[in-house]
Order: C-alpha cells, then structure tokens, then sequence
C-alpha cells in the first residue's frame, strides 16, 4: 500500500462525474521520495483507468503550496484551474 512506501504523505482523488475525468495525485515528502517511489508506484497509475477503458497520464510536478485541515466531506467539492506559465515566474504565482 501506499502508507508504507517511505516519503508517501497523501492522496487526493478527483472526480467529474459528469464527463467521467478523473485526477488521482499521490503527495511526497521530497522529490527524492517520490523518485525513489517510482518502482512501487509505476503500475499504481494505470491500474484504474485501465479497468474502467481510460488511458492514463503520468506526471510529476512540484507542490508549492500545501494547505490540510481535515478529511473530505460527502458532497466535498474542488475547482481545479490549469494553468501554464513561464518557469522564471512559477515562484510569483
């Protein structure tokens, strides 16, 4: 399981069920962790998306705010808004 792979932290799972996208993300205590996770994890995230006829993507991006109060709630809600910016500014945002 994830909880034992050393570095893990969390993970958050996001749902549109409407259009059926679906954002699985796994947090890590450093880049090395999640590098080192690698082996452990590399089947993780298609395993899902595989099953159900999805095609998944993987990708790995640095988490430069991290703010965690409690669990989710039914009905918990997240609006997720993508953006692409010039890597000189990514520490402005």
């Amino acid at each position: 399981s994830l909880t034992d792979i050393d570095g893990y932290i969390g993970l958050s799972l996001l749902v549109d069920r409407l259009n059926g996208r679906c954002i699985a993300t796994t947090a890590w205590q450093s880049e090395e962790a999640m590098i080192a996770s690698r082996p452990a994890t590399e089947n993780l995230g298609g395993v899902v998306p595989v099953r159900v006829g999805g095609s998944p993507s993987v990708d790995e991006w640095e988490i430069a705010v991290l703010h965690r109060d409690h669990h989710s709630t039914p009905g918990a809600s997240v609006r997720v808004t993508w953006a692409r910016v010039d890597s000189e500014h990514v520490d402005r945002a």
